[in-house]
């Protein structure tokens, strides 16, 4: 097992920390977003958490492109 200098991690620690972990927080903040989007109502924004939660990279994906998208056009 390989660990690195002076910190007891090693290499699947260091792939969760490098990969997982942003994900997760992006994840986590885009459901945020989607729940105080001041421009979307209260409907849509509960819609697209619902759809962030079923289908999680989907979901935040077609927000990005589609919500977006929709409240530049208002």
């Amino acid at each position: 097992m390989m660990t690195s200098l002076f910190v007891n991690i090693g290499r699947q620690e260091i792939f969760i920390l490098v990969f997982f972990v942003p994900v997760i927080l992006a994840y986590l903040y885009c459901i945020f977003h989607a729940l105080t989007n001041k421009k979307l109502e209260l409907p849509y924004r509960l819609a697209w958490a619902a759809a962030m939660f079923g289908l999680p990279f989907i979901g935040c994906a077609l927000y990005w492109t589609v919500a977006n998208n929709a409240t530049e056009n208002k």
